[in-house]
Parts: C-alpha cells; structure tokens; sequence
C-alpha cells in the first residue's frame, strides 16, 4: 500500500528474512524511481546497483523501530528510508553491512535461500 502522508510507526524489531523482490516493493512505495545503494559480492568485480521502481516520493515521516532481531533485509529497508530522509530510527543498528538474499525453488517444491550479497548505502534519485 502507498504511504503518502502522515506519521507511520514501524516495528521491524523482530522482523523475518525477507528477499530483494520484497524489498523493492517495499521501498517503491515509498520513493520514486532511482538507485539508492550497492550490493557488493566476492563473487563479481562490479557491485550491483539495488534500483527501486517507485512512482513519487513519499511525505510521510517514519518511525523504525530496530533491534538485535532485525532481519538483513529490514536493516536495509530502514537503511535507505534513514539515508533518503524519510525515517528516523529508533534502537540500534549493527554495523556489519547487512546481506542481501534471493530466495529460490526446486522442482520437487522445496526453496533455499542464498546470500547474494553485503550492502552498501550509496546512490539517490532525488
């Protein structure tokens, strides 16, 4: 759901893993269009942009709540919003740069998830 004004309360203390497709969305609601960090691999020379595809840029203001629970993926939610802006953070973030995660399936139904990643904040659509 789009948030475009207003106070909003986030709770992501406790959050699951989440995956990059989850993020995205979750960030396109909020900002428009653009580049807004790298996720960098021992596997590729090159980091990878994290693009978003949003329509405009969100005015609400955001309070996310963290903690020592916090999923990777929430970190970098909450990362990017802080960055951008639009968020302050209430507890602690650790400093490792969180990884990022794709999530797969095989044909007999079963899934794995795999690390693709550490991010880095970097990069704005503004």
């Amino acid at each position: 759901k789009r948030v475009t004004s207003g106070t909003v309360n986030l709770d992501l203390s406790n959050s699951s893993r989440g995956n990059e497709a989850g993020l995205k969305e979750a960030l396109g609601a909020l900002l428009p269009t653009g580049t807004y960090g790298a996720i960098i691999s021992a596997q590729t020379t090159r980091p990878r942009a994290l693009e978003v595809k949003g329509e405009s840029r969100s005015s609400a203001n955001l309070k996310i709540k963290v903690g020592p629970m916090t999923s990777d993926t929430a970190r970098i939610f909450a990362m990017v919003l802080k960055n951008e802006g639009l968020a302050v953070i209430e507890g602690t973030l650790p400093k490792s740069p969180p990884l990022l995660f794709t999530e797969g399936e095989l044909p007999d139904g079963s899934g794995y998830v795999l690390p693709t990643g550490r991010f880095q904040i970097g990069g704005t659509a503004r």
